[in-house]
């Protein structure tokens, strides 16, 4: 039996870093096997504080000290780092079909069927997934 993806894992295979990145307005530069720009923080930082590791779809902003998945970096730029606008908006299709996923909080897999559907719903309306 294959394992079911979660909504993130999804996300994952379906974007590549870059163009999301490329999307966001954030002006990438190569260096080596990375990608490199000045800090997405508002205030901005040096040309190396952000990097993008596209091996693994993966970023870190070193003078803010962050980093993650490509969900994390859609909300962090553009949602004050609400995961669920950015999951909403990377996954409009399955906005309507979130029972397909097992959606993760933290290590809490919390499986999801029309029984739970609406509870779960119900508490990604009040919480900020981080």
């Amino acid at each position: 039996m294959q394992q079911e993806k979660t909504i993130f894992e999804e996300v994952q295979a379906r974007y590549d870093i870059l163009e999301v990145a490329a999307e966001l307005g954030i002006d990438l530069r190569r260096v080596g096997s990375t990608y490199r720009a000045s800090s997405i923080a508002k205030d901005g930082g040096g040309e190396i504080a952000f990097t993008v590791y596209p091996d693994s779809n993966s970023w870190y902003d070193f003078k803010l000290n962050i980093g993650g998945d490509i969900t994390d970096l859609v909300a962090f730029v553009k949602f004050d780092g609400d995961k669920k606008q950015a999951l909403l908006e990377l996954l409009p299709d399955h906005a309507q079909q979130i029972d397909r996923f097992r959606i993760v909080f933290g290590d809490q897999y919390i499986p999801v069927s029309d029984s739970y559907k609406e509870d779960v719903q119900q508490y990604l309306d009040k919480h900020t997934l981080t």
